[in-house]
């Protein structure tokens, strides 16, 4: 069996806070990912809806279980693996720790009221809502032929804004598409959950868009009304993809497995009663 463990401050040796439980909210407040993407140590700010180190977190430990699966095939030794969010975090704020004045690239717009990178790269307000445009210096052109007008680089914030401000997001959209210029409406979650839910029950392929939710009404393990992200928002266009569903609730097949291994029931009574095994780590689905 590989056995992978995940937790908030796990790392190669034992610590003061190596025991202490938390999620992804606290370790971007102690690494200071919070204090960079608010702006000041008064203003830190969650950085993402969707777990930031909880999701990076996930892919280290499929890496950890897949990197011990190949060394017991290549060596017959079973590992134990490990990974946390601080190890995570320390990954990810690694370019962070190596900042010099040269290095430009890492100079990051940070700040509640930040709306974008540069002038090309930003949100521009419309009638009715924000729209964010990914461009660069080389697109100048296309903004010129858009606007009607010619621009330089230090004409096309003010420009912009004016032309933006004028019309209505899909109108604008429409417009940069024409152009082949990168943009985006600013959305809210409840309006993409809303339009990219489908009932769990209603899955037949994963065509649906990244961004999307299921509805797992009554069917999840749980035996609750959930709603979640979809469990395969990362999809290769060069290999299968299967949907999984959730995990059985802790304990729901001990009885089962013990029963295959040639236990009898007598057996499974007594190993319950004297707290060898059991058919459930907490009356929930999940421990609260």
């Amino acid at each position: 069996m590989v056995f992978c463990h995940i937790d908030l401050f796990g790392g190669p040796k034992l610590g003061p806070m190596t025991n202490h439980l938390g999620y992804d909210d606290v370790i971007q407040a102690v690494s200071g990912i919070m204090t960079r993407f608010g702006g000041n140590l008064k203003t830190p700010e969650e950085h993402g809806y969707v777990g930031l180190l909880d999701v990076m977190c996930g892919f280290a430990s499929s890496l950890c279980i897949a990197s011990a699966l190949f060394h017991k095939k290549r060596t017959g030794e079973t590992l134990r693996v490990r990974t946390s969010l601080a190890a995570v975090s320390g990954f990810l704020q690694i370019p962070f720790c190596h900042y010099y004045k040269k290095n430009e690239i890492l100079i990051e717009p940070s700040g509640r009221m930040i709306q974008g990178k540069n002038s090309f790269s930003r949100f521009y307000k419309c009638q009715d809502t924000w729209v964010y445009v990914d461009s660069n210096k080389n697109e100048l052109s296309k903004f010129s032929n858009i606007l009607n007008k010619k621009l330089l680089n230090n004409d096309i914030e003010k420009n912009l804004e004016q032309y933006f401000k004028e019309k209505k997001s899909l109108e604008i959209l429409d417009i940069l598409k024409e152009y082949n210029i990168a943009a985006s409406p600013l959305n809210k979650i409840k309006d993409i959950r809303k339009k990219f839910t489908v009932k769990k029950e209603e899955i037949k392929n994963l065509s649906t868009k990244s961004y999307s939710f299921i509805d797992w009404s009554k069917s999840h393990p749980s035996r609750l009304p959930l709603t979640l992200f979809h469990s395969r928002t990362v999809r290769s266009k060069n290999s299968n993809i299967y949907f999984l569903d959730p995990t059985e609730k802790y304990g729901q097949s001990t009885r089962s497995y013990l029963l295959e291994l040639g236990y009898s029931k007598d057996d499974l009574d007594n190993f319950i009663l004297k707290e060898i095994i059991n058919e459930s780590w907490s009356f929930q689905y999940l421990p609260t």
